[in-house]
This record gives structure tokens, sequence and C-alpha cells, in this order.
């Protein structure tokens, strides 16, 4: 699995802030023309505001004559009698200023969290990988680019020139157990990095997810006619992160839930299997916003579940470490008999050259 997760340029920084925002302001400005310009729309906001200034008259229906003028009807009886323009004017106004003020601050939202707020984590993780890192060759000689961990294969080399039990066990239980033990280190953090990128592809999908949302629910509201039926307008959430198992170290089982998904996806353009899709489209512009904002709802919950399988992640990870601090070779590495030996334990012969 490829674990470099780079946000693509238009999801990264002031440029999708810039679209964000943007393509909310049109959203918004196209809810509230095709609500005044669309009649089903605009009897349907109506009848809206006629109930909310008449609590009284229940039962009057806003309806329309073949001329446009907008009238109401006592229980769809005779008599009936035109609205105020005076009225219609403030109809209209609250349509222009209140019906969809929630529609930009509830795409903001998006702004956070932001994929690229990991990297200095990610990278840090990379750097105490790449510290630890290594490998062993045949004749068990650790290889690294550390310097200070070459000392490994001094000491190794410097052991053959004693012999006894605390040789044996020095070897054995001290310098085997080490080399295993920083390779696993290294495997730790690096599970644990690639664990992070996978959070942050979850943040990336949203944020591709969320422009779709917008580019798709302006393109149904462009459809808007009581002539026609709408075209479909699908939307759905992106899969972010799903269940698998990976199994990572040389010593150390770690098993974690991991991504089917990789990074090369977003190569692809982050469009692995969807969800469940949503047609956008509806009748009235009132009926696209519900359907909008449930889009919206369904959003943050798949990138909350995402956000629990990266915390169930992290737990399994942390908890396979602790347990692996009590394993020889694996975490940890216990001191060799040498460490607590007596002058007499020496000298009795445990500890001697070897020719």
């Amino acid at each position: 699995m490829s674990t470099q997760v780079d946000t693509p340029p238009e999801l990264a920084g002031g440029t999708f802030e810039s679209t964000l925002r943007s393509q909310a302001a049109k959203l918004k400005a196209e809810l509230i023309r095709q609500t005044l310009a669309d009649v089903e729309s605009w009897v349907k906001a109506m009848q809206h505001e006629y109930e909310r200034l008449h609590p009284d008259r229940p039962n009057d229906r806003v309806i329309a004559d073949g001329s446009g003028w907008v009238y109401r009807s006592d229980q769809y009886s005779s008599g009936e009698a035109r609205i105020p323009d005076s009225e219609i004017a403030a109809y209209e106004t609250a349509i222009r200023t209140q019906y969809y003020e929630w529609v930009i601050p509830a795409f903001e939202r998006y702004l956070l969290p932001d994929p690229d707020a990991l990297n200095p984590t990610i990278d840090a993780l990379r750097t105490i990988e790449s510290s630890f890192g290594g490998s062993q060759d045949d004749a068990q000689n650790y290889q690294t680019s550390r310097l200070a961990l070459t000392r490994i294969n001094d000491v190794r080399s410097d052991m053959g020139h004693w012999a006894g039990d605390f040789q044996v066990n020095f070897i054995d239980n001290f310098l085997t157990p080490l080399q295993n033990t920083v390779v696993n280190q290294a495997a730790a953090a690096k599970m644990a990095r690639e664990v992070l990128g996978l959070n942050k592809l979850a943040y990336i999908a949203q944020r591709k997810a969320i422009l779709q949302l917008l580019d798709s629910s302006i393109k149904a509201l462009g459809e808007l006619s009581k002539d026609k039926s709408p075209s479909a307008h699908t939307w759905a959430t992106l899969i972010g992160i799903t269940a698998g198992t990976v199994l990572t170290g040389f010593g150390v089982t770690a098993w974690v839930g991991i991504a089917l998904i990789s990074a090369s996806t977003i190569a692809q353009g982050l469009s692995p299997d969807p969800k469940t899709e949503t047609n956008l489209a509806a009748p009235t512009a009132q009926e696209i916003a519900v359907k909008i904002a449930d889009a919206l709802s369904a959003q943050s919950n798949a990138v909350r579940e995402d956000e629990d399988t990266v915390m169930a992640m992290l737990n399994t990870l942390q908890s396979g470490i602790s347990n692996s601090r009590t394993k020889l070779g694996e975490l940890a590495v216990p001191k060799p008999n040498l460490a607590t030996a007596t002058p007499a334990d020496v000298t009795g012969g445990h500890f001697r050259p070897a020719h």
C-alpha cells in the first residue's frame, strides 16, 4: 500500500477555501433566485410566509391564477381575496434575507479539518522511523546510516573475543534482541504514520465530496421547472476507511484495521465505490435545500465513522506496543547478566578471553 498522501492542489489551502466560499455563495444565490422564479417554489414560499403572518387562518391556501396573480382562498371556497402587494413584498424580503442564511455557514464548517494540518506529525513519525530504520545482513550485522546504531556491530565483533556464560547471554539476550527491537520500533512508527495518512486521506475525501455536493446542488437547482421532471443529480459520500488487517514488524505482531483505499486513489480522482447515492433533484427549491442539508449531515456522519476507525487503529497499535514491551526482542531489551555481574562472577570463569 502506498503511504505517501499528498493533498491535491485544488483541495489544499487557500484554493479550496476560495472555491468553497464562492460556490457556497453561488448556491445560496441560486436557491433564492429559484425560490422566487420557479412557480411551485414561489407558491410554496408564499404559503409558508402567509401561515407565519396569519396563524389565525390555518385553512387558507395560497394559489396562483392564470395571470400569475397570487390569491388566498378560505378552504378553496369562493370569495378569493388578493394578497396585498406590500405583503407579497415582505414575503420576498424574507426569502432574500432569511430563508437561506444557513447555507454559507453550513459549508464553511468544512473548511476544517485541514488535511495538511496532520503533515507535521506525519513527518515527525517518518523521521523517527528513519532514525530507527535498518536491516540485518546474513552475518547478523545491522545495516543503518545512524552512526550511533552501528556500534551494535562493533560490540558484537568485540564480544567474539570473549567466551563463557556471560558472553553467550550478552549476545543472545541483549545484542540480538536489541537489533530486532530497533527494527520493530521503526515498524511501530511506520504503522502510526500510515494510520495518520489514512486519517488525512479521509479529510481529503471529505473536501472533494463537499465540492461535488455544491456542484451537483447548483445543477439540480438550475433545472427547476413545473413543465418538466428534473434530471437526476446524484451525490454520495466517498468511502474513506474500511475494515481490514495488516501484520507489521519483525518480532512485533500488531493487528490494526487498515484502509482498502490507498493513496493512489487520489490520482484516480478519489472515486472508490461510493456509499448510497442521494438524488438532489426535487420539484421545488425548498425540497432541494432539505436534501442538501441531509447530504451535509450524511457527510459529517461518514467522516466521523472514519475518525472512529482511525481511533480504533491507534488504540489497537498502542495496546500492541504496550504488550510487546514485556516480550524479549520486540520493543524491550532486558539487562544482560553481565550488567549485574560481581567480580567473583567474572573471575569465576563466566566471562573470559576466548584465547
